[in-house]
Parts: C-alpha cells; sequence; structure tokens
C-alpha cells in the first residue's frame, strides 16, 4: 500500500496535470477545422460568459465544408476567481485548431481542448501558426481522422515550445521551511493542458507525433515524447531520456516522465531493467519516474537491480525511503523471514514515522553484508545537497475533519445525480453501529452544506470585487475563514459529543492516519 486511503495535498502550489489518458474525444464532434476568428461579441449574465463569433476556414482536417467558408460559433464557458474583466469581455482574433459541434440555428459550438484559463475564451481552441502546416506534420487526405487530429494539434503544440522556449518552465518558490513549490503562468498551465489532451487520442494516431517530438530542438517538446513513447513501453526512448537527462530535468514537462509510463513492460528488457536503474539514481531528478519506478523493480525480483535501490535508501524523502524498503522487501520476498518482516513496512508514508530510521539502518547494514554491495553504485550527490529535510505541516483535526466530512457529502450529491453510484463509507475502514453511522451521515451533510455556502460568499466577494474592478481583499476572506474553521470546530465537538465511544475511536483513528500533505 503505497499511501494511505485517503492522500491529498494542501500545499498552496498549482499542479501539474497529469498525462492524457486515451479515450474517444472526436466521440461528439462533427468537424475538425484550423482557422481565424474574425470577430464576435462576448456578454456576462454573472459567472457566464456568453460567445458569438465568426471563424474563417483556414484548413479542413475533418468535417463536410470548404477552406475559405465562414462558421458562425456560439459557446459559454464560467468565470473561476479574479479574473480581469478585459479577459472575458473581448473576443480575440486568434488562430486556432478547433473541434466543433452542430448547434442548430447553423451554428457550430467549439468543445473544449485545455482548461478554462483567463484569456482563453474557455479554452475551446488550440493556437496553430497561421499559413501552411510544417512540412513535418505532413498527413495524406485519407489518413485516420485520430492521425489527422494528431497530427494538427502536434503542429500547434510544437509551434508554441519553439516560441516560448524557457520560458515555459515555471520558477520554484520557496513554500516555508524546506518546501519548494511552483508558481505556474497562465501559458504554462495551458501547455500542459494541450499535452494532456493530446494524450487523450489514439496510440497510434500519437505515435509519430511523440517521435518528432523526441527529436524536436526544445528540451520540453522532447520531454513530452519520451512521456507518449514510455507510455508505449518503447525502450529506446528510455535510453534517449537517460543520454539526455541534463536538459531535460530543468523543464515543466520533466515533472511528468514517468507518470504514465509503461514501466511494467520496460521491466521485462533486461537492458531497459539497468537503465531504469540509473535514471533514478542519476544526479537530475524525475519526480514522477522516482515515485513509480522502484515499485516496477521490486517486482522483477532480479537482485541485479537491488544497488539502485539501496542506494535510494540515502534518499532525503522520507516517504521514498519507507516505499524504496518496500521495494527491496517486495524484491526479496523478505517477507518470507522472521527477522527480515520485522523491518518490511505494509505502507507508505508508515503510521508512526519514527520507525522509519530503525528499518533505513537494518536495510543498510543488511545490504553492507552482502557480496554483490562491494563496488555497487553509490547515492547521487543531489541527496546530499538537498539540505535539511522539509519541516513537517502540521495539519489540525479541524481540516481531517472537514476533509472526511466533505468526502462523504461530495459522494452523496454524486449519488443524487447518478443513483447507481455506490453508497460512501461514513468512516472508511471501519465499521461502524447503524446509530452511530446515522449520527455521522447528518453531521457530514451538515457540514457540507456550510462548506457550499462558504464557498458561495467567496464566489460572490470576487464577482462583486471585479463588477468594481478592485482587487482581491485578503483581510476580507481570511475573516470569513477564520469564521469557517469555528464551525468546522464546532461540528467535530457535536461529533465526539454524539458518537459512541467506539464510533469515536473509529472516526479519529480515520482521520490521524489521512495522508494530507
Amino acid at each position: 500500500m503505497r499511501a494511505n486511503w485517503l492522500s491529498v495535498s494542501l500545499l498552496a502550489m498549482a499542479a501539474f496535470p497529469a498525462f492524457g489518458q486515451a479515450e474517444d474525444v472526436l466521440r461528439d464532434v462533427q468537424a475538425v477545422v484550423v482557422g481565424e476568428v474574425l470577430g464576435g461579441t462576448s456578454a456576462e449574465a454573472g459567472l457566464t460568459v456568453s460567445v458569438t463569433a465568426r471563424l474563417r476556414v483556414r484548413r479542413v482536417v475533418l468535417g463536410a465544408m470548404a477552406a475559405g467558408a465562414e462558421l458562425p460559433l456560439a459557446w459559454s464557458y464560467q468565470i473561476r476567481g479574479m479574473w480581469p474583466r478585459e479577459d472575458t469581455a473581448a473576443v480575440r482574433p486568434v488562430s486556432g485548431l478547433w473541434l466543433l459541434k452542430q448547434a442548430g440555428g447553423g451554428r457550430w459550438q467549439p468543445q473544449p481542448v485545455s482548461m478554462n484559463v483567463p484569456g482563453a475564451m474557455g479554452g475551446v481552441y488550440l493556437p496553430a501558426p497561421e499559413g501552411a502546416a510544417p512540412a513535418e506534420y505532413y498527413y495524406p487526405a485519407d489518413a485516420d481522422p485520430q492521425a489527422r487530429v494528431a497530427m494538427e494539434a502536434g503542429a500547434a503544440i510544437a509551434a508554441v515550445a519553439l516560441r516560448e522556449g524557457d520560458r515555459l518552465n515555471p520558477a520554484p518558490v520557496a513554500e516555508g521551511p524546506g518546501r519548494t513549490g511552483y508558481r505556474m503562468t497562465q501559458a504554462q498551465v495551458q501547455f500542459g493542458e494541450w499535452v494532456r489532451w493530446l494524450g487523450r487520442l489514439d496510440a497510434a494516431a500519437t505515435l509519430p507525433v511523440y517521435q518528432k517530438f523526441a527529436a524536436s530542438p526544445s528540451a520540453n517538446l522532447r520531454a513530452v515524447g519520451y512521456c507518449g513513447l514510455l507510455k508505449q513501453g518503447d525502450a529506446a526512448a528510455l535510453a534517449a531520456l537517460e543520454r539526455d537527462l541534463p536538459a531535460i530535468a530543468p523543464t515543466m514537462m520533466a515533472r511528468l516522465v514517468g507518470d504514465d509510463a509503461n514501466l511494467q513492460t520496460l521491466a521485462r528488457d533486461p537492458a531497459s531493467l539497468h537503465v531504469m536503474g540509473r535514471i533514478l539514481i542519476a544526479e537530475e531528478a524525475l519526480p514522477a519516474f522516482e515515485m513509480r519506478a522502484p515499485e516496477y523493480l521490486g517486482y522483477t525480483r532480479n537482485r541485479e537491480v537491488l544497488p539502485y535501490l539501496a542506494a535510494m535508501l540515502d534518499h532525503p524523502d522520507r516517504d521514498q525511503r519507507t516505499s524504496v524498503i518496500m521495494d527491496i522487501c517486495t524484491l526479496l520476498d523478505a517477507r518470507r523471514d522472521a527477522e527480515m518482516a520485522r523491518h518490511c513496512p505494509d505502507r507508505s508514508p508508515m503510521r508512526d514515522p519514527s520507525e522509519e530510521p530503525r528499518l533505513v539502518q537494518f536495510w543498510k547494514a543488511w545490504w553492507a553484508g552482502q557480496p554483490d554491495s562491494k563496488g555497487a553504485v553509490r547515492p547521487p550527490g543531489r541527496y546530499r545537497g538537498a539540505g535539511a529535510p522539509p519541516a513537517e505541516r502540521v495539519i489540525s483535526m479541524e481540516q481531517r475533519f472537514s476533509m472526511m466530512a466533505m468526502m462523504y457529502a461530495g459522494a452523496e450529491k454524486r449519488r443524487k445525480q447518478d443513483p447507481s453510484q455506490p453508497e460512501w463509507p461514513v468512516v472508511p475502514e471501519a465499521k461502524l453501529s447503524a446509530e452511530d453511522t446515522e449520527i455521522a451521515k447528518r453531521i457530514f451533510l451538515a457540514v457540507g452544506r456550510a462548506q457550499d455556502e462558504f464557498q458561495s460568499a467567496v464566489v460572490a466577494l470576487k464577482q462583486g470585487l471585479r463588477m468594481q474592478n478592485k482587487t482581491w481583499d485578503g483581510a476580507v476572506f481570511a475573516q470569513m475563514a477564520t469564521a469557517q474553521e469555528g464551525t468546522m470546530r464546532q461540528a467535530l465537538d457535536q461529533l465526539r459529543r454524539e458518537l459512541s465511544r467506539d464510533g469515536w475511536a473509529a472516526a479519529e483513528k480515520f482521520m490521524k492516519e489521512m495522508n494530507i500533505h
């Protein structure tokens, strides 16, 4: 078990988008074109922006219209956060790749291809350079529909990457003692979303695009190419990644390398085993690869990879060290040995983190006594230069309670929309009495309503400030947040008072073990 039943990050940092999962993104699309917006109108009604525009078709990818045709477009999107009004008031004359659905009345409705951020007009187009498509992204007229769309999307993404260069790489920001986060610009978020969308297309259609990316002069594009090829279990791409690590590691997309890689297939290739190991202990870190690859090396039960896992016992992150110990235990089938089994954790993070140093020392001593440890690989220097370990974040019981209550309330909302959804356990991993279950349900649903009211109040505050062209008022929000914390504290106290002793013990145990970081 790599994490607890619930793993939640409370860090105030932008999340990197996950690499896309294949699905039929063209199912509800009647046309795909490359074209320019000639003009249009935009109107706000509350948090909804309604847009009408005319699109001149420059190139038909899918559909019955002809190049040069002008198509009427109509769509709407939601405002999120403190967006400047000028970002919603104008219809920009952009050139892009558009996925269109017939909307009635002769109009076409663009379908989203990225996140809705300020200035993106709802994220309904992928910017495409004007003029003819680059020759390297040529496709025949009878190509598969997904292959045509993949080539057009690839050309558009490549143009953005080559134009933006290193500006796509987010700068690290100190989040507190020993903690680093990343503040991402709108351009960086959008680029990551377009990459994720490309990953949702058919694997065979995207393969030539990823091959072109992997040979690009842009390091960010090469990283995307490696992601796509590793997803398909390409051993040659893994070897190329190892050679390219110094250039790839600083990029935005490096944080995705390995996230969706077919490591199971790669770990079955004898040559790739050692490449995976060397990447793990290289001086340039790939966070997603570090998180996933050791597990698959452990599954091989091959002692040849043990030196790489042993070197990771010095990793500066405690939870990573715990996970590596689990992988060593898997590799050695150590739970069959009574002494070794006592030093094999059953999960990461551990229930009692103070036990982790004892386990590390045991496995270091064990490894030092093995014949194959002599002259083995050494931990990378970046482990020593990592500085002090990150300060532990203190997550209050009120925060833990709020998260547990919202899990249940959110699940109940989904069940109302879709009754076929299974009922969410009130306290996961615990069996409460019928009476305790009803008490917890009542309190959790009340918390859900309070959270909805809080979110509505925040939205109303933001919208009011926007309409007055004022900036965000942090002091007012702080007062609202303090009041909300008081509401959570009262609800937690109510749960403690009304549950039976056993019921409260089960709820408290689950809250304390929630992997919130």
